[in-house]
């Protein structure tokens, strides 16, 4: 694990000079509804990607000061999830700008208030190839919320996940020459986030190489 950029390219070179496999958290890309989505995507069911939206978020714990401590916050503990769903999607990043903020300065853990010392208020801009554009909003700033948690915009059509993108509940499809969205239900509702213990070991046991990899972590 590393909150730095200079560590985790360290981690990758490690990697790849290791006989050993290094499957990074989180696994979002190994659920069926994701892999279901990015064939559609990859496939032009959609046309060209031009715009994307990512969502996650909640209240924030009320365990664990560490989440609120240097090496915490919002988006080192959520925000990767999307930001992983996304360059999943729609391939690596060009260019990254975004506001992040400590909205509640103060907060009550573990019985006692501490002072929050990270982000918990995250906007992000992605820039993808294209001028295909994505945006991740994500905080322990949001009590509820019940909308899409991925949302690709294309140049035929819709695709959007349902649930969270760390636990799906299917998706739904709009396609221009259809004329009408087509809901597909989540077809693997035990799906574990942890899936990707289960991969490493499929793939220790096969000589597999790993669907992810430290580079796109």
């Amino acid at each position: 694990m590393s909150p730095s950029l200079e560590e985790a390219a360290e981690l990758v070179e490690l990697a790849r000079k290791s006989k050993g496999h290094l499957v990074p958290a989180p696994h979002v890309i190994l659920s069926p509804t994701y892999q279901k989505i990015w064939r559609h995507i990859h496939n032009g069911d959609i046309g060209t990607p031009h715009l994307a939206r990512a969502f996650y978020g909640w209240a924030g714990p009320t365990w664990g000061q560490w989440f609120y401590r240097p090496g915490g916050g919002s988006m080192f503990d959520l925000g990767v999830y999307n930001i992983v769903s996304l360059t999943g999607f729609l391939g690596p990043a060009k260019r990254v700008s975004g506001f992040v903020g400590t909205a509640i300065k103060e907060r009550m853990v573990e019985g006692e208030m501490m002072a929050v010392q990270t982000d918990d208020n995250v906007q992000l801009c992605i820039e993808f190839a294209n001028d295909c554009y994505g945006v991740v909003t994500t905080g322990f700033t949001i009590q509820q919320y019940r909308n899409a948690a991925i949302e690709i915009y294309g140049s035929k059509g819709t695709i959007q996940m349902m649930g969270d993108d760390w636990d799906p509940d299917g998706y739904e499809l709009w396609q221009n020459e259809e004329g009408a969205w087509k809901l597909y239900p989540e077809s693997d509702p035990n799906w574990p986030w942890t899936d990707g213990i289960n991969h490493l070991v499929h793939c220790i046991r096969t000589g597999q190489r790993p669907i992810h990899d430290p580079a796109h972590a």
